[in-house]
Formats: structure tokens, sequence, C-alpha cells
């Protein structure tokens, strides 16, 4: 029961991103055995060079199969170069919300994520999510949007409007897919009527259905509707 357990754990932190450096160095079976009703572990990952994001992991015994869960973790965005810009969340799987070190950090820093909701009282359906900065719940989270995947957010359709070089190819348009749908600032190259290449970073955001075009220099270019 108990390596079953462990198991279960060390798959639970891989699939947020854990680095298996931090799996080593936290001994789960001192953890389980030691009889508490919860414990701690902690990571942190170095994103695009200037920021760090710091995870505090939170794992529960569950009261009816003893075993312990990862029930929710509090990330943390910090820029030591511009500690204004630092953020934190805490994403809890109690309220269907769950996502990636990566998605985290992509959320953290203002962009859109495509994920899976499995709310307690609810039926799990597919959304886009972004955080509102503006506003907070009573436990200082930031309040969460939730666009519905049936709203029609076709990114294949969309791309396609783009004299984008990357799109010609079948794998590398899937790529681009997947990263925007995780969140990511994507690098692309756009071709140019006169056969020359500029490159460019593209996102996606939900609330107005548009990719947002950015410079290298993450200056915004232009918006183009998903209409």
């Amino acid at each position: 029961m108990e390596q079953d357990n462990i198991c279960e754990i060390k798959n639970q932190m891989q699939l947020l991103g854990i680095h298996p450096e931090v799996l080593a160095e936290n001994d789960l079976t001192r953890h389980i055995a030691a009889e508490k009703q919860f414990f701690e572990i902690c990571d942190q990952v170095i994103f695009e060079g200037e920021a760090v994001l710091k995870a505090h992991l939170y794992f529960f015994k569950s009261p009816v199969t003893k075993e312990f869960i990862l029930q929710k973790y509090k990330a943390s965005l910090c820029f030591p170069d511009d500690p204004e810009k630092d953020k934190t969340h805490v994403f809890d799987r109690a309220k269907g919300i769950l996502v990636t070190l990566r998605e985290a950090f992509n959320l953290l820093c203002g962009r859109a994520v495509f994920t899976e909701m499995t709310p307690p009282n609810g039926d799990e359906y597919s959304a886009w999510i972004q955080l509102n900065f503006a506003e907070k719940t009573l436990e200082g989270n930031y309040l969460i949007k939730r666009f519905r995947a049936y709203n029609g957010y076709d990114l294949g359709r969309l791309l396609s409007r783009y004299p984008i070089r990357e799109l010609n190819d079948t794998g590398l348009k899937a790529e681009i897919i997947e990263g925007l749908r995780r969140g990511d600032l994507i690098p692309v190259t756009f071709l140019k009527p006169s056969g020359r290449t500029e490159k460019k970073l593209i996102e996606f955001n939900p609330v107005h259905k548009i990719i947002t075009i950015y410079t290298v220099r993450r200056t915004i270019q232009s918006k183009r509707n998903s209409e």
C-alpha cells in the first residue's frame, strides 16, 4: 500500500513538471511513515532566464483511503530584478484546477491556458482560463476567468490567416497549437511579400478570440480577430 502511494505521488509530481532530482531529494517514504496528516515539498524552476517559479506542494492524507494525495500547490513567480512584478496563486484540486508548473508560469505572466476543469460537484469540461489580476478572492487568490471550449476557439483556422512559415509543416503546426494551449509565448517566422522573413512571438487571447503578435522585444505589434 505504502509503495503504491509513493508511486502515485511521483506520478502526480512528474505530471506537474517537477524535476526528478527533487523526487530523489525528498524522502517520500519518510514523509508517509511519519504518521502526519499532511506534508510539503518545494521546488523552483527558472523560466526564460529571468523569472523564478517557486512551488510549494501540499499533500494531504485522505480520510477514506488513508493515502496521501496532492491537494494543492502555491506557485510564486519571482523576478529578482523587478520584484514589483512578483505574483502568487494557489492552484487547488478541490476547486477543479490543477495545472502544470509551466502552465502556472504562463498564467502568472497573464497568458491564458487551455485545461480540463474538474469541479467537485459537476461534470468535467474543457476551458481556457486566465487570471484576473485586478480582483482577488477572500483567500488572496486571483479570480479566474473561464471560457468554455464550445464557444468556438479554432486555433488552426485562426492561425491559417497568417503567413507563418512553420504552419506549412504539419508537425510544427501541431506543436504551435499545443504551445498556445499551454499558454506559451510562441516564436514563429512571418513571411513577407518581398520574400524576406521576420521573427515574431504570438499568444492566444480567448477573451476576444484573437492572436496577439509581439516583436521579439515583447512589444505588441497587432491583433487579429478569429471572426
